[in-house]
């Protein structure tokens, strides 16, 4: 009996320490995953279906401006893929931190997150670069934003800053 009541305390005490829905977890990585999707199918447009309308991306690259806008972040992100190329994108290694409207992890629901993401895209040559593979290892650094719009629970990603690993050919 000693050892039953124990759980159920232990129990009680472990979900008093959660916060935010399974559901806001799981929307978030799916979110992570669609831009991986959208990005290796060309379909720009439907970036805003993962990134907030006024949301800034930093490619951490002297070469490419911050992005403000969904607008900036589709035209820069077309221009940026490489032609005479097909990709993979992955993501993977999540790791979501729920705040609420206040800030904190307190109750109250979620409304902003962080997420850490690690990812790999990879692109394939085709036609006269058939046979070459140029890969870039990295993380994305996410903040994002629960919003009212039906896909992914509503959120989206409000800051994005990408970090580089390695890049390997």
């Amino acid at each position: 009996m000693r050892c039953l009541l124990f759980h159920l305390s232990l129990l009680l005490f472990c979900s008093s320490l959660s916060f935010g829905s399974p559901d806001d977890y799981q929307n978030i990585e799916k979110v992570a995953s669609q831009y991986s999707i959208i990005i290796d199918k060309l379909d720009f447009s439907a970036l805003d279906t993962v990134f907030a309308s006024n949301a800034t991306f930093n490619f951490n690259n002297p070469k490419v401006p911050l992005l403000h806008g969904i607008e900036a972040i589709e035209k820069t992100l077309a221009a940026l893929a490489p032609p005479g190329t097909v990709s993979q994108h992955t993501v993977s290694t999540h790791s979501i931190d729920l705040f609420g409207a206040n800030g904190k992890t307190d109750g109250g629901g979620a409304s902003t997150a962080r997420a850490l993401s690690y990812t790999v895209a990879t692109y394939f040559g085709t036609g006269n670069l058939t046979g070459q593979v140029l890969t870039y290892y990295g993380k994305f650094d996410d903040t994002l934003v629960k919003t009212s719009l039906p896909e992914n629970g509503g959120w989206r990603i409000d800051t994005r800053t990408l970090g580089f690993f390695v890049s390997a050919e």
